[in-house]
């Protein structure tokens, strides 16, 4: 009876596993949502506001939907460029200037020089 037993477990076991790739292995998405990201998270976040939060839940969506200028490197010390190729400080520190890449563009397709022209 034993056998029978784990017989019968490994079975079901298998037949649970057949049954939930199966079912997860569809082409149709559900209506209305073509183009569409969808983002989980553990826990509600505060705000998209990437100047007004510091939760890092939301920072894990906001970074998903926003470019940075530059991107922060590992040792928390450095940047490396995004979307700004350079970037310089003034003689007395007071003033941050961005030099953006050429080929930025805004969300219509327009050039980011050219919107402000």
């Amino acid at each position: 009876m034993d056998r029978w037993g784990n017989f019968c477990r490994l079975t079901a076991c298998i037949l649970v596993i057949v049954c939930v790739v199966a079912g997860s292995c569809t082409k149709q998405r559900p209506s209305g949502r073509e183009n569409t990201l969808v983002i989980g998270e553990i826990s509600a976040f505060e705000s998209l506001n990437p100047l007004g939060t510091t939760d890092a839940h939301a920072r894990d969506v906001y970074n998903l939907l926003f470019l940075m200028l530059l991107d922060e490197q590992a040792d928390f010390l450095t940047f490396k460029p995004r979307l700004a190729e350079s970037y310089e400080f003034s003689g007395d520190r007071t003033m941050l200037t961005f030099h953006l890449r050429n080929d930025v563009v805004w969300s219509d397709g327009t050039l980011s020089r050219e919107k402000h022209r």
